[in-house]
């Protein structure tokens, strides 16, 4: 039951609570950028050659999903390190009583 050892895991339970919202933020930042980038450039080329827009719309539509799965991985760091403040918060509570 050592002070120190509490304020230890209550630290590390806020820090994973704090990076848990930001992680989401910059997640959201990259896919955002580049899908707008994306779009800007396919509209571009069909404009340029709309005969090759069949083409370009399956190449479009994969990378779109690449790109949106980076988003994705934002979420789950951020169940991921919600879960883990959790019991670092149960943990410091345990060791504080």
């Amino acid at each position: 039951m050592d002070p120190a050892n509490v304020q230890a895991a209550a630290s590390a339970a806020g820090a994973a609570l704090l990076g848990g919202p930001f992680a989401v933020g910059m997640a959201a930042i990259g896919p955002g950028i580049g899908i707008g980038l994306m779009t800007a450039a396919f509209f571009n080329a069909s404009a340029r050659q709309p005969e090759m827009q069949g083409n370009m719309t399956t190449y479009y539509f994969i990378t779109l999903g690449v790109v949106e799965l980076l988003g994705l991985f934002g979420f789950v760091t951020y169940f991921l390190l919600s879960g883990v403040a959790k019991q670092l918060l149960t943990a410091a509570q345990l060791l504080g009583s």
